[in-house]
């Protein structure tokens, strides 16, 4: 059990909240990992046995779009941090409005991927919005059974029924959904990253 002040947060109220595509892992208000800190993790695949593949949503790379693909827009795109495996790697989130040929779905709002030479086509044609897409380098991935590891060691909140829109996955979503989980959650978002500050 880990006590904070007058906080108390136990690890069981967050192991027995289902797991699943659309699932948001928000990390403890503590965690030091520089890839995670205040972050909120989208959870895009969740197969306890075999692991958990997932994007960072809240962090952004110091990379434009233009500087990795070339494509015919007339505004600068800002390509998020979505975690620290295969950096090299551009994946895309969006809301599918333009029917994107191989998109996959997540929840009713979010799908990823799908056809690349399609996207561009589409974002140059204006067929879809650049508001509609989120472009993310690299992704999280946790091993079968690290992810219910971590969990034990309170490293992840769990939100599990939250209706994620795209427009939302910014620097102040990690502050946003945890205000809106209320209780000993809201309280998090006053607490410093140094607990030897409180």
């Amino acid at each position: 059990m880990r006590k904070d002040g007058n906080i108390i947060w136990d690890y069981r109220n967050e192991i027995n909240k289902p797991i699943v595509a659309g699932t948001l892992l928000l990390s403890e208000p503590f965690m030091q990992d520089p890839s995670f800190i205040r972050s909120t993790c989208l959870v895009v695949s969740h197969i306890p046995e075999d692991g958990t593949f997932g994007f960072v949503l809240d962090k952004v790379s110091p990379h434009k779009l233009s500087e990795l693909i070339d494509i015919k827009i007339d505004k600068e795109v800002k390509v998020y941090f979505g975690g620290p495996v295969d950096l090299q790697s551009l994946f895309y989130l969006h809301n599918n409005n333009f029917n994107l040929t191989g998109a996959k779905k997540i929840t009713e709002n979010l799908y990823w991927g799908g056809d690349f030479d399609e996207l561009l086509m589409k974002l140059e044609s204006n067929i879809a919005q650049l508001d509609d897409i989120k472009f993310i380098l690299g992704y999280s991935g946790w091993d079968g059974g690290q992810l219910r590891k971590e969990i034990i060691e309170n490293s992840w909140i769990i939100n599990s029924d939250y209706p994620l829109q795209i427009s939302e996955a910014n620097s102040k979503l990690w502050h946003n959904v945890l205000n809106k989980m209320g209780g000993v959650y809201k309280t998090f978002v006053t607490l410093p990253i140094d607990p030897n500050l409180n």
